[in-house]
Formats: structure tokens, sequence, C-alpha cells
């Protein structure tokens, strides 16, 4: 069963209060928060958080506000305050892995830039530290994230202003940046220490067509004049099959040349020759010329890198004046070939939009060595490869 593919965008800001926002504002604002509420009481957190609308630029954000005590903590006394909170507010393993796995993150960071010594958290010392990660995980559990997704992390902005924790936190977990001239840092240390816990979540192989069901957006208390300061985080569901699923778009050039002064021979030899010089495609089709005399139109397609070597060929191999140039728009199936193990022998076969063929010249040498009609050797292999359930080598 397809998952839900949660995107998360940290490019033009990003720190824990905001990816909090951002999952906040997917989720509902108002049901979220009172989640939120409810889970940080049970798990016996002092502070309570709340959220507003604000504006960053054109987009409307979510601002998330602690209030309550300041508490600040040594590395081992935040790691024990953060399992126990997770525990006593019923989290699940997976939610609970997840702020351990955040926190390792963060204090690995925190050694690289201040000696191996031990970690020295500066501000990250305070609860808002234990509250981003621990509402975060409570979030992603809250819509259903740790079960039931798929996650594509978009690389993350870094500023001038970037600390070297974070830069550590984002190499070591291998999360691609997008470097920006802004003084500030973008990318705070628990910000990139999430990020670090998500890349440990299963992430989507490939980019693939979805339907969007919500579109969060958080932001922090920085307005630059010059940018737009906020994460964005998308869901999207598989949804039913619909049209154009299952299918590859890509784009290609089109040559087309009338020819009525050739020989069938000739203009074979010339298709033939279009496929070795580079085309992806070319044909013959019938055509009726101007005054009525028949002929035929040659057809090329191509890349944009291999028109120009196609042109010449054309214009070499054939009788043509003119090439029409047209771009035009792609649909493949998507397909997958296999070598089917049937009672005529290995056959590979190609698969795809429920369907199911052999290769052409598989089929040829098993006619050939069979003594029996192409269309039958292709009839058993199909029905062989289905009975015999086709082998698993596929490329």
């Amino acid at each position: 069963m397809k998952k839900n593919l949660l995107v998360i965008d940290p490019s033009r800001g990003a720190a824990g209060d905001m990816l909090v926002s951002a999952l906040v504002s997917l989720a509902g604002e108002r049901e979220a928060a009172a989640y939120l509420k409810e889970r940080m009481a049970k798990a016996g957190f002092r502070q309570t958080v709340s959220f507003k609308k604000v504006a960053r630029g054109h987009a409307t954000c979510l601002l998330m506000s602690v209030k309550g005590p300041d508490e600040e903590f040594q590395p081992k006394a935040l790691e024990r305050k953060l399992a126990s909170s997770a525990k006593r507010a019923g989290l699940s393993k997976e939610a609970r892995a997840f702020c351990a796995n955040a926190l390792s993150a963060l204090v690995e960071g925190e050694k690289s830039a201040h000696g191996p010594k031990g970690a020295h958290f500066h501000e990250l010392s305070s609860a808002d530290t234990a509250i981003d990660i621990f509402c975060a995980a409570a979030m992603l559990e809250k819509i259903n994230a740790f079960k039931n997704a798929e996650f594509r992390l978009l690389p993350a902005g870094v500023g001038s202003g970037a600390g070297q924790a974070t830069l550590h936190v984002l190499k070591r977990a291998g999360i691609p940046v997008v470097f920006s001239s802004e003084s500030r840092e973008l990318c705070t240390p628990t910000a990139s220490s999430l990020f670090s816990a998500l890349s440990r979540l299963p992430q989507a192989s490939a980019w693939r067509e979805a339907k969007i069901s919500s579109v969060g957006c958080g932001t922090g208390r920085e307005n630059p004049k010059q940018s737009q300061n906020l994460l964005r985080a998308i869901l999207s569901a598989p949804g039913e099959p619909g049209p154009g699923e299952g299918q590859l778009k890509g784009s290609a050039i089109l040559l087309e040349a009338n020819i009525d002064d050739m020989t069938g021979e000739s203009l074979a030899f010339a298709a033939s020759e279009l496929m070795k010089a580079g085309a992806d495609d070319a044909c013959l089709v019938p055509a009726a010329m101007k005054k009525g005399r028949p002929g035929f139109i040659l057809r090329a397609l191509c890349g944009e890198e291999g028109k120009e070597k196609l042109l010449e060929a054309i214009f070499s191999l054939t009788t043509t004046w003119g090439v029409r140039i047209s771009p035009v728009e792609k649909r493949m199936l998507r397909r997958e070939t296999f070598a089917a193990k049937t009672r005529l022998g290995t056959v590979r076969m190609k698969r795809g939009g429920g369907k199911c063929k052999p290769e052409f010249a598989d089929i040829e040498k098993i006619a050939r060595r069979k003594k029996i009609p192409l269309e039958e050797a292709a009839f058993r292999a199909r029905a062989g490869a289905a009975d015999l359930n086709p082998g698993n080598e596929r490329h």
C-alpha cells in the first residue's frame, strides 16, 4: 500500500519552533494546539505553547510562543527530561526514538563546536530545546507520519551566520544545503538535529505523483525585509489511481520531412541510419503529397542535444529540401524488464501498465529453434511466464 508523502522545505529558514508551527498549521491549528496542550500536560511540562497567525511577505504562517518558567538543563539532564516526558505523554516507541535521535544529533553537534570533553549548550540548555523536540515528535505522531508516511527533506537554507554545530549536524546526516548571502544563520542547531532525526525515517526513493492534502507554514520572530523567514510542510496522499498515474512525462524534438521521389529501399535505409545516428525513434508514414503524388513522411524523434546531428543526416540521406522541427510532449508507461524462465527457455519480458510483452529477439530465436510460427512462440512465452512465475531478475 502506498504511503503519504511528507515534504519539508527549510530553504528559507528553519528553527525547532518553526517546524512545530508548520506541522500544527498542517494538521489544523485549533485541534493540533489542543492536542499539544494535552500531551504537554501529561508529559509534566511546566510550560505551555500557543500559536498565532502572522504574515511573512504574502504568506500566512503560524508563530509559536512558549510561556512558563525558565529552566536550564545539562545534556544528561535534558536527555532524561525528554525521555521521561515522552514516556509519560504516551508517545509511541517511534516518536520516542525520534526524540532520542534528535537530541543525540544535537549533542554531537555541540561537541564538535565546543570540544570533545562535553557539549556546552549555551541558550540551547533551556527547556525550549526539549519542548521543540517533544512537540515535533508529538505532531508527527498526530498526523500518523511514523506509520503511514515517507519523507522528502528539501535542501536546508544556510546563511553566513550559520554556527559550527549546525553545519556539523547537517554534514553528518548527509542533508543537502543551499547557501545564502544572508548574514543570519537561517538554520538553527535544534532544527538541524530535527532534520537529522527525520533523515533516519523512511525516505521517498523518488519523486512521485501525489495529491496535496494539506500545507502548513511556520515562522520565527525574525521578519527580515529582504526575504521570507518561513518553513513549509506539505502532506500529500497517494489517492486512487487516476489519469497519468503510472506514466512518465518527457519532452522531445520531432523532425519531419515530406518525400515523394525516393524508392522504398532508399527510405528504409535512411530511417535505419537515423536510428544508428541517435534517433529515439524513426518511422515512415504513407501520405498524399502535392499534386496527388504518393509519398512518405519521414519522422524522427530525438532530444535537443541530438537535433543538429539528425538534421545533417536527413539532408544527406534523403532528397528533401526542408525539415519541420517541433517540440513535443511524451508520455511513457513505467516499465520493468525481467528474465522469465519458461518451458521454451529464458525469455526477457517487458512489463508495465497492465501489459506484458516478450522481447522480439528472444522470441525470434525460439521460433527458429523450435520451428514454430512467431506468434505461437510469443503466445507460449507469455503463458509460460505467467504459469511458472517469472524470475526476479529485474533491471
